[in-house]
């Protein structure tokens, strides 16, 4: 609520993200406390990649969403344009990030689309 009222639905955006950092955080905390043994370096170094590349596909849905908000035509198509490019290139530039870091799961899925 302190976000939404500062800085509208961004803010709203914003606020449920450090929420949900913040119960994960909780959880992992609990967690090791009482299993011991989840941060280890087979958790550690797959979730940094992934935050690498999500911190690279956020950089270029900002960027791609950012150009194309500055395009001032109208209708379905220009709408669904600036709707759904930045959808398109952040998940091209994910993959691609996934992939260049070594990522297993990007890895499988090329091998199934392959079969």
């Amino acid at each position: 609520m302190l976000t939404f009222r500062r800085f509208g639905h961004v803010g709203l955006a914003v606020g449920t993200s450090i929420a949900a950092l913040a119960n994960f955080c909780v959880l992992a905390v609990a967690f090791q406390r009482q299993v011991r043994g989840l941060f280890t370096r087979d958790l550690i170094v797959p979730f940094l990649k992934i935050v690498v590349a999500a911190t690279v596909m956020a950089g270029a849905i900002w960027l791609v969403s950012s150009r194309v908000e500055q395009i001032h035509r109208v209708g379905t198509t220009m709408f669904a344009a600036k709707a759904f490019l930045p959808i398109v290139v952040g998940a091209a530039v994910y993959f691609a990030a996934a992939r260049a870091l070594g990522v297993d799961e990007a890895r499988q899925l090329v091998s199934r689309f392959r079969r």
